[in-house]
């Protein structure tokens, strides 16, 4: 258990301010989303997770904000099943896909989060200069689980709704809304490289 008191972090490591490095934690503020943040500075991702034993941590009560990263500007979740609850993932920016968070190959929780204001801009040609899921994208054999989320006033540039539905992984939003999110073609601030399970008890 770690417990993380009230303040601004940031980050030396040019790659994230937290890496969980494939290891089973649970961190959590002792105050709250509004009096702890994690702050990326525009230079680096907030949250990485990765590796099979990062599926038994949990990250709790905390604002990720200003994160920049090509995939997942604020969160980034390669393998396992993080879960995270009462956080909020805002004002981030990806180059290609995922302004928020990006899901790859991963079965992460989140409960109780507000996804918003994160932006994808498409500002390198890895995928041929397109940008999709302002909010979230979830690659893969990804199946995440939203549980009353709010996803948000996200944003993508020259989206293209061909991608999505591709082969892959799926996704469920239980009790959760997705609005006013913008993008060229309307993906509504969700990239699924893979199919978008039937949305049970949402509002949209």
């Amino acid at each position: 258990e770690i417990i993380v008191y009230p303040g601004i972090y940031t980050g030396a490591d040019e790659y994230a301010v937290i890496d969980l490095l494939g290891k089973s934690l649970w961190i959590h503020s002792s105050s709250g989303q509004d009096k702890t943040i994690i702050d990326g500075e525009g230079l680096r991702r907030c949250l990485v997770s990765g590796g099979a034993l990062s599926g038994n941590s949990i990250v709790e009560g905390f604002t990720f904000t200003n994160g920049f990263g090509v995939d997942g500007g604020g969160i980034y979740i390669n393998g396992g099943g993080l879960e995270i609850t009462d956080c909020a993932v805002t004002s981030n920016i990806a180059q290609n896909i995922g302004g928020g968070i990006c899901f790859v190959n991963s079965d992460s929780i989140l409960n109780n989060c507000t996804i918003s204001h994160n932006t994808v801009d498409g500002s390198i040609d890895e995928y041929g200069g397109r940008a999709w899921g302002g909010g979230v994208a979830i690659l893969g054999s990804s199946s995440p689980q939203f549980y009353n989320c709010d996803i948000s006033n996200n944003f993508a540039t020259n989206a293209d709704s061909y991608y999505a539905q591709c082969l892959g992984g799926g996704v469920s939003i239980i009790d959760s809304f997705s609005n006013n999110n913008e993008e060229v073609v309307k993906l509504k601030g969700l990239y699924v490289g893979g199919r978008l399970d039937p949305i049970k008890q949402a509002r949209d």
